[in-house]
């Protein structure tokens, strides 16, 4: 797939990697591969359910036949902002440490508050839900950005040059009122799921026996 407008090139693809890695589409791996691999790892939430929705030919593939992107190579922005409309909180970004003091970003997400100030907040892209410490490992160890800064609410000076569309990012909002409702804060991790590993567990994301099982 093309980059989009804004998007660095290092910043991996979730959709055109599951698209080039998978010949039978991804949701033969949403519906059939990723809820095997999940048992084998206990320490993976059980629940996928934001991933799934996220990457379904029904939410995604309009969306790529359009841009030529997906939620993690260029319309980052276009689904965080959904996730804002319908959950509320602040954006929130990942950059490179040597681009942080630049006009520029390389992941665009949500950031959750505890409303309470008692716990820390909850961070969410089309992966699903995970906490600080999780997000930031899976940035510096999986996307190989070993330098990522998690800047957290974003500086709106970065927001230029990247793709947005108010128009998907509502349809989007209502869509995922629709599949979950309103859930509350405290319900966001277990109701979201994450395809992000837990702290101090592997990621069936290294494991090639997840990928074999699909073709």
């Amino acid at each position: 797939m093309k980059e989009c407008p804004g998007v660095n090139s290092k910043t991996s693809d979730r959709a055109g990697s599951l698209t080039s890695l998978f010949p039978h589409g991804i949701s033969t791996v949403i519906e059939n591969v990723i809820p095997t691999e999940f048992a084998k790892w206990p320490g993976l939430r059980m629940s996928h359910a934001l991933y799934s929705f996220a990457h379904s030919p029904q939410v995604l593939q309009e969306f790529v036949d359009t841009y030529k992107c997906g939620w993690f190579d260029g319309g980052c922005f276009v689904f965080a902002y959904g996730l804002q409309l319908w959950l509320g909180g602040r954006l929130a970004i990942i950059v490179r440490k040597h681009l942080y003091c630049e006009q520029t970003f390389d992941h665009c997400f949500l950031s959750v508050p505890d409303p309470l100030g008692t716990a820390e907040p909850v961070y969410i892209d089309a992966n699903g839900a995970s906490s600080r410490k999780e997000f930031l490992r899976y940035w510096r160890t999986y996307e190989n950005l070993a330098g990522a800064i998690l800047e957290d609410p974003v500086d709106k000076i970065r927001l230029v040059g990247h793709l947005e569309n108010d128009r998907w990012s509502i349809w989007l909002a209502k869509l995922m009122t629709n599949k979950f409702g309103k859930p509350k804060t405290s319900n966001l991790l277990d109701t979201l799921g994450s395809v992000m590993p837990r702290d101090g567990c592997a990621s069936f994301l290294d494991d090639d026996s997840w990928r074999a099982a699909s073709r």
